[in-house]
């Protein structure tokens, strides 16, 4: 059963996954992207097999007053 609270978000949500990329440049120097969020682990990596991407899924937890914009 769902008791709601504060701590219990997650219950409600579920797990999201964030689809990381790395981006070089010319310089040497690199950084990590976001290019979705996604309800499940599954949709991530469809994602990026649709977009051709090499990337990782991550698990994220939304803060407890955001509600991310999921694809």
């Amino acid at each position: 059963d769902y008791v709601s609270g504060p701590g219990n978000r997650e219950e409600m949500m579920g797990q999201l996954f964030a689809l990381f990329i790395t981006i070089c440049m010319t310089t040497g120097e690199c950084h990590e992207g976001v290019l979705g969020v996604y309800a499940s682990e599954q949709d991530c990596n469809q994602a990026m097999f649709e977009q051709r991407v090499h990337g990782e899924c991550f698990a994220v937890e939304p803060g407890d007053d955001q509600r991310p914009a999921m694809k």
